[in-house]
């Protein structure tokens, strides 16, 4: 937003059985408020915990980037 280009796209990830209870809580919240001010999300509930495994980073990651942003050379 600083530079004028507004924001395409927001994932946000998260891992139900996450043992700090204040990061699904907060992910939740977020992406409520985010939904309520009109700004288009994607959330989502991994059956993981605190850490993401590496196999996500193909699978949920990537594909997010691909599909959402144009990066130039």
């Amino acid at each position: 937003a600083k530079n004028g280009t507004p924001l395409k796209a927001v994932q946000i990830n998260y891992g139900e059985l996450d043992p700090y209870l204040w990061i699904p809580g907060g992910c939740e919240f977020f992406s409520k408020k985010l939904s309520e001010n009109g700004i288009e999300n994607e959330l989502t509930k991994m059956n993981w915990g605190h850490v993401v495994p590496n196999d996500c980073i193909p699978t949920y990651f990537v594909p997010f980037c691909e599909e959402n942003f144009k990066f130039e050379d």
